[in-house]
């Protein structure tokens, strides 16, 4: 039965949607104390025939202050009106939430899409999120997604508690909310109540959030059980690092994979470069690495 990363996998290769045209922004509205909603329009959305939970794009925002993609989640999709919607964190000092409160509605901007990041294992009906406010939109999209027998439990982190009203859990939903400023490390809240969580082989696992707390409850749960085939952990941003610092360091971390011979829309090849060594110093060794470990299974 394939789990949550095979699943993962297989989507990342199919390359049923890519994208790389212009769109335009035709609305924006503050939803939450930390959140603010884009809607973009533009023909090249024709193409997006398979909405699926936490897909993710980039945009290239091109402010006057300086040049910058940045990643979003789309939150939801009108393919007649050929319009989605993101929920954008205003997170401070982030050109991307400078842009999405005052855009220019009358200029193209480049769009790239898709990233698939969420599938269901066979055989699940457990689930454990857990998501800092960068990861909230793509929770909300996976909730909506599960079924309504399922089990799920949600850590989610947000600046307000009128935030997590986001995710519109239902009442087999469990929110063991975190409020405050953005988890980083392993001693940081959203680690620290991540640690409480029940770990086995049950449940499937999905985690999001800075770089350095997801490696720690990553580590948490591999060390508490859970089969890496029912973990997918995934660094919505670094802390210290801009999104333009790390979209150039994982170009050549990447770059190197694919000469090494490895299938980078792997999501063991990802967790090797995001979390097992330095993502541009230890691509060859870690490329070196997988492919062992791949041979011996």
């Amino acid at each position: 039965m394939a789990t949550i990363r095979e699943k993962i996998r297989t989507l990342s290769q199919s390359r049923l949607v890519s994208i790389d045209d212009q769109v335009k922004v035709v609305a924006t509205e503050r939803i939450s104390p930390s959140f603010q909603r884009v809607a973009l329009r533009g023909a090249c959305l024709s193409a997006y025939d398979t909405v699926r939970p936490a897909d993710g794009f980039k945009i290239e925002l091109g402010t006057p202050e300086a040049f910058a993609i940045r990643g979003f989640t789309v939150r939801r999709f009108d393919p007649a009106e050929l319009t989605l919607h993101a929920d954008v964190h205003l997170h401070p000092h982030s050109p991307s939430a400078a842009w999405a409160q005052d855009p220019d509605l009358d200029r193209p901007l480049r769009f790239l899409g898709f990233r698939r990041d969420f599938a269901i294992g066979d055989g699940v009906e457990q689930h454990v999120l857990v998501a800092d406010a960068s990861a909230i939109p793509a929770v909300a999209t996976i909730l909506e997604a599960i079924p309504s027998d399922h089990r799920v439990v949600v850590v989610a982190e947000a600046p307000a508690e009128q935030d997590l009203a986001l995710l519109g859990a239902g009442r087999h939903v469990e929110v063991r909310p975190v409020v405050g400023a953005p988890s980083v490390g392993v001693d940081s809240p959203l680690a620290t109540a991540a640690r409480d969580l029940a770990t086995g082989p049950e449940a499937q696992y999905w985690v999001s959030a800075e770089s350095s707390t997801v490696r720690a409850i990553r580590r948490h749960l591999l060390d508490g059980g859970v089969p890496r085939g029912h973990l997918h952990a995934t660094a919505y941003w670094i802390a210290g690092t801009t999104s333009t610092q790390r979209d150039a360091r994982e170009a050549v971390a990447y770059t190197r994979a694919v000469e090494a011979g490895l299938d980078v829309d792997d999501p063991q090849v990802y967790d090797l470069l995001e979390f097992d060594g330095d993502a541009a110093a230890g691509a060859p060794d870690a490329a070196r690495s997988a492919a062992g470990d791949r041979a011996r299974t």
